[in-house]
């Protein structure tokens, strides 16, 4: 009895040992370090500004935190990352590029992004002073702060076309409720109970936030929990839940609401375009496979193009014009067997950005062809009157 009741201490000891180290270990972290810095994991801190239009600090210099992302971040005074620009045109075409993370050039160096890729690409074909691209990607935007930020700061540039990159993984995002992990009732209650308790302790515990953002800068750590299944975080329940076949009637709303702030950036836009930015799950089936599998999904409730059909409609029916670059994605993805991807992290890499800019360019080359020829003729008109 005694031996019972001393093991019994001893167990109690032990585990009461372990948790008392633990909320030790999580005060630590909350008075020695700002979780600010690496809840969000990919972003240093101050670098977001609530009150910039564009949610970025101007003037803000910094990187990337060093992982397979890396880069500089240098925001100019308007709270872009971009050159210094003015309001006042100075070039013949402007263009005002609206976009979440991937159009800011998350995890890449600014000279990398597609925005300044492609900007090179028309300025080495229509010349330098031809044509300039503001750049106003932003982490964490999505459809109603795209018209926020071009009814508030977007319009002052003066642009003769707006293109919108939208990414089809969470673009809809506009209901906060729907951002984060699922619920029972949007899941099949079985095999989630791991989902649960790691969104319990991302939303509560400093600590479980600060050795998760360690681990992701560990590749080969990284790759090894989601081999095993434990690094669910790497995906976005969103970007799953996005390409169901039927959608629940929240989602419909989101919908309606990303139609309507759709129609409301046409009419505050000269001349819109949207870019369709394909989701990694919908271009490499293994990722999505395995993403099925953890999230116990119905693979016969996906359809990878369900999303593009559902916004092309739209934009036929609203004659908004278009370029979807998901088969694109899985095209090249097949035939090169490269991805433009990064490993851990779900944007894209280099070589993704590299492919956005010249299909962008491909598109855009015919058309501001055809434009400038009109305006060299009408020019030349002008000066034998």
């Amino acid at each position: 009895m005694i031996k019972k009741n001393s093991r019994f201490f001893l167990s109690f000891l032990f585990l009461f040992s372990i948790f008392f180290s633990l909320v030790l270990l999580e005060l630590a972290v909350r008075i020695g370090s700002d979780q600010a810095s690496y809840y969000h994991g990919q972003y240093p801190k101050n670098l977001i500004d609530s009150k910039s239009p564009s949610n970025l600090k101007p003037n803000f210099n910094g990187n990337f935190p060093t992982s397979e992302i890396k880069g500089n971040i240098r925001i100019n005074s308007k709270g872009l990352r971009d050159y210094e620009r003015t309001y006042l045109k100075k070039v013949d075409f402007r263009i005002l590029g609206l976009g979440d993370s991937f159009t800011f050039g998350h995890g890449v160096e600014f000279n990398e992004s597609f925005l300044t890729k492609l900007e090179l690409l028309l300025k080495l074909k229509f010349g330098e002073s031809k044509i300039e691209i503001i750049k106003s990607g932003s982490p964490g935007f999505s459809i109603k702060h795209y018209f926020n930020f071009l009814r508030k700061e977007g319009y002052k540039y003066d642009p003769d076309m707006t293109v919108l990159f939208f990414f089809i993984g969470n673009d809809t995002h506009i209901n906060a409720k729907l951002s984060k992990n699922p619920t029972k009732s949007e899941l099949n209650s079985s095999g989630n109970f791991f989902w649960s308790v790691k969104s319990f302790l991302r939303e509560n515990s400093h600590l479980y936030s600060y050795v998760v953002a360690i681990l992701k800068t560990n590749i080969k750590i990284a790759s090894s929990l989601y081999k095993l299944g434990l690094a669910t975080g790497l995906y976005e329940f969103r970007q799953i839940e996005i390409l169901r076949k039927n959608h629940s009637e929240q989602y419909e709303i989101e919908w309606q609401k990303t139609f309507e702030y759709l129609n409301k950036i046409k009419s505050l836009s000269k001349n819109l375009l949207l870019i369709l930015l394909p989701s990694r799950e919908q271009v490499d089936s293994d990722r999505l496979r395995n993403a099925l599998t953890q999230l116990d999904y119905d693979k016969k409730q996906i359809d990878i193009y369900s999303p593009n059909r559902k916004l092309i409609d739209f934009l036929n029916k609203e004659e908004i014009k278009y370029l979807d670059l998901l088969n694109g994605f899985i095209s090249s993805y097949q035939k090169n067997n490269e991805s433009l991807f990064f490993v851990i992290d779900p944007h894209y890499n280099v070589a993704g950005h590299k492919f956005v800019a010249k299909r962008v360019y491909s598109y855009l080359e015919a058309k501001l062809v055809r434009k400038f020829s009109k305006k060299t003729i009408l020019n030349s008109k002008r000066q034998n009157m």
